[in-house]
């Protein structure tokens, strides 16, 4: 199920970032109409800047969320200190942090498993 999702959202990535090659049978009215509409950036230094990839962040960004994930892991001995001063059995509250999309309107969100992986608090934040 893994491996589908992420050749799907790799193949969902590559269609959006590809650029239709023109038919030589099409009319350029036609086919300018079917392309999808284009960024014009200003001339000068702030149209110099402007690139596919800032054009493609820009339609996009609303999308990313912020994940920030609570889980325990048991401690587990590093150093001979360890084996005197930490109890047998000790547990730690570790945070994580990580990235996602959200790609329903109802909350659904993908992101990496091991950004969740043996999660028991997981908050989500949107950009706005």
């Amino acid at each position: 199920m893994r491996r589908l999702l992420a050749v799907g959202g790799l193949a969902l990535a590559l269609a959006g970032c590809s650029e239709r090659p023109r038919s030589p049978t099409l009319g350029n009215s036609l086919a300018v109409a079917q392309e999808p509409a284009r960024v014009v950036a200003p001339k000068g230094v702030e149209g110099s800047r402007r690139t596919a990839l800032v054009a493609a962040t820009e339609r996009v960004a609303p999308a990313v969320v912020s994940i920030h994930v609570f889980s325990r892991e048991r401690v587990t001995p590093r150093s001979p200190w360890d084996f005197f001063f930490v109890p047998e059995g000790a547990e730690r509250l570790v945070e994580g942090y990580g990235t996602g999309f959200a790609i329903r309107a109802n909350g659904v969100v993908v992101t990496n498993q091991h950004v969740v992986a043996n999660a028991q608090r997981v908050v989500v934040t949107l950009s706005d």
